[in-house]
């Protein structure tokens, strides 16, 4: 079990508090966040032997509220062409489906094809790594994100039950579907089924009917979810959502600068631009992957940990892969690993947070880019007994709401995985 120095309690929260002070809230691509990353940038001086800063440009409103509002534009233009006469509603296949397909593609899956509509801007991936004193045999990789969040209205009220709302959304826009593929099949039989026709335009069948009847409630639904779930009123502080994973980091790049291990690279730091679909997390693996840095790593993600207990995210099945399109899991291997280490913590610790091996359903971590192309990631959250994180995409996400003891116990629980692992590594190497 390894306990960290109680002084980077304060550490992590004054770095949060001065981040948020200034800087203020980090529209993922701004001036804000690269103000935030040059100040990570400077942490990471303090104990690195390297310190990685790789820039990119990404589109930073494409996600989440750019994909849905150009869904909910398609799905509104294949309301008004399901009315036109003989077979041209068919075209309504193509946008409803189209519509879909953006959510699906760029909400579940995240591949950025509507990037081309939206201005881009520059973000930072900001490392330190810290060489261990022999033979590199394991990297482990710790992050959070320095950008902030839009508020979500409904994440005070709704919770995680925002998840059920969405999926409404989408089935109302299957129901419209299958209602067309309906009179399409009627109108091949044929059966008369026709009440209204203005010809060469409109066509009113007894399907559209009660089409239109439907959408007195599911088009008002659409857009009351579209405005409380991708509003870009106003960005929060951002806390808790991620600078504690931040400043956590941080802390540990601090310890194994003092307590190296002997053969664990230790890489330590923050992804930029999370809240924009996790393009940061996405470019650091298109960048270190194809270079073999991620092959024998595994990657801890911490994020929002100031909660109550801990989460251990063994999948985030929000998330696709492609193009196999299945919930993305994480790795068992790592997830055993970083449970037994917790569970080394408790018991030489004694009282502890609680803690869990836990399957996410909405929402998502930099993990899921990972996990996504075959690396072994794992997220680390904190939140409620549902994991639903505190003060999420909230005007309370603010630092005085910071729980300092929660910051401590994850820099611990990490500092035994690392210690853990080292010890393991030298074994394996004394077999």
């Amino acid at each position: 079990m390894v306990e960290t120095d109680t002084s980077y309690r304060k550490y992590m929260y004054s770095f949060i508090e001065e981040i948020c002070n200034k800087c203020g809230p980090r529209r993922p691509a701004s001036e804000a966040e690269r103000k935030a990353q040059d100040m990570i940038k400077a942490e990471c001086e303090t104990f690195a032997d390297e310190v990685k800063f790789d820039e990119f440009r990404t589109a930073y409103n494409a996600y989440p509220g750019g994909l849905v509002r150009v869904a909910v534009v398609l799905m509104t233009i294949s309301f008004g062409v399901s009315l036109l006469d003989k077979y041209w509603y068919t075209l309504m296949f193509v946008f409803i489906g189209l519509a879909l397909w953006v959510i699906v593609a760029e909400l579940m899956v995240m591949l950025e094809f509507t990037d081309p509509f939206y201005k881009k801007d520059v973000s930072r991936n900001v490392f330190g790594v810290v060489k261990p004193r022999g033979e590199t045999r394991l990297r482990v990789i710790f992050g959070g994100h320095s950008d902030s969040a839009y508020e979500i209205p409904f994440a005070r009220k709704y919770g995680a039950r925002i998840i059920t709302l969405m999926m409404l959304a989408i089935g109302y826009g299957v129901v419209v579907l299958g209602l067309q593929v309906l009179k399409l099949v009627l109108d091949i039989v044929p059966v008369a089924i026709d009440p209204w026709v203005l010809p060469g335009i409109f066509r009113v069948t007894v399907v559209d009917a009660a089409f239109l009847l439907s959408l007195t409630v599911g088009y008002p639904f659409i857009l009351w979810v579209v405005k409380n779930a991708a509003s870009r009123s106003k960005i929060v502080l951002g806390a808790n959502d991620n600078l504690s994973g931040v400043a956590a980091a941080l802390a540990l790049g601090k310890h194994f600068k003092e307590h190296r291990p002997e053969h664990v690279e230790v890489w330590a730091g923050a992804f930029g631009c999370e809240e924009a679909g996790q393009r940061g997390s996405r470019r650091f693996v298109s960048k270190y992957g194809p270079l073999g840095v991620l092959d024998n790593s595994y990657t801890v993600v911490l994020e929002s940990i100031s909660g109550i207990g801990f989460g251990i995210l063994s999948a985030e099945k929000m998330y696709l892969t492609w193009p196999q399109m299945k919930p993305v899991y994480h790795s068992k291997e790592l997830v055993d690993k970083f449970f037994n280490a917790v569970e080394a913590y408790r018991k030489s610790k004694g009282a502890v947070p609680y803690y869990k091996i836990h399957e996410a359903t909405f929402a998502g971590t930099d993990a899921t880019r990972f996990s996504q192309k075959g690396y072994k990631a794992i997220a680390l959250a904190s939140g409620g007994e549902n994991m639903f994180i505190s003060n999420w995409h909230d005007e309370s996400d603010v630092p005085k709401n910071i729980n300092k003891l929660m910051l401590w116990h994850a820099i611990n629980m990490c500092a035994t995985f690392v210690d853990e692992m080292d010890k393991e590594m030298e074994k394996k190497n004394s077999g």
